[in-house]
């Protein structure tokens, strides 16, 4: 993909004025937005698009929720940001907010529809993801639907355990205290009021 000067100067317009842990994610959005042979081809942005047919459950400016249509078991949904995103890491702080929130609003009324529910996100070549758009499975599970979501579990030593729970603890953002929000009426007693004045 061979970007021209002023494709490299909006990319850089967008990401230069974020903070530095944010450009990683945003010029990768950015350069997706130039990849637009392989973005045609993405199934999900087709049915973004409305150029595949789907059966909607949900929509938002964010995300979009349709049955699967070779489900699992029936009701099956997929649920996937309408930013043509591959990774989790892509995906903005407000998208997995929506995200995660409607996929949670979903899986609550699947489980008022079955006996159960599985909610599986894959990501990264070892996970067996199928698709270059990241998409949330939920999946309603009835007794004896011969669905099989199963690992054999390997003992594993505590050091290591720990060892690992450190390596994933360095990882973890530290998140930024957000300003505290001021009460108007705490607000109005910090404020000095002007005294009266007797005329002359």
């Amino acid at each position: 993909m061979d970007l021209t000067e002023d494709e490299i100067e909006q990319i850089k317009a967008a990401v230069q004025q974020l903070p530095l842990e944010e450009q990683e994610t945003a010029l990768r959005k950015e350069l997706a937005k130039f990849s637009s042979d392989k973005i045609q081809q993405c199934p999900f942005c087709l049915m973004i698009e409305g150029k595949i047919r789907t059966v909607d459950v949900y929509e938002d400016d964010i995300c979009k929720a349709v049955l699967e249509i070779n489900p699992a078991n029936p009701g099956h949904i997929i649920l996937f940001p309408k930013t043509h995103n591959r990774s989790l890491d892509e995906l903005s702080e407000n998208e997995i907010n929506i995200l995660y929130k409607t996929a949670h609003k979903l899986a609550i009324i699947l489980l008022k529809l079955s006996e159960g529910i599985n909610i599986i996100i894959s990501d990264g070549v070892a996970s067996g993801k199928k698709f270059e758009h990241i998409i949330i499975s939920i999946i309603p599970r009835f007794k004896d639907d011969n669905i099989n979501i199963y690992w054999q579990g390997k003992p594993e030593k505590l050091e290591k355990l720990e060892k690992f729970a450190e390596k994933i603890k360095e990882k973890i953002p530290k998140e930024k205290k957000k300003k505290e929000e001021i009460n108007e009426d705490e607000l109005e007693s910090y404020l000095v009021k002007p005294k009266h004045r007797i005329p002359n």
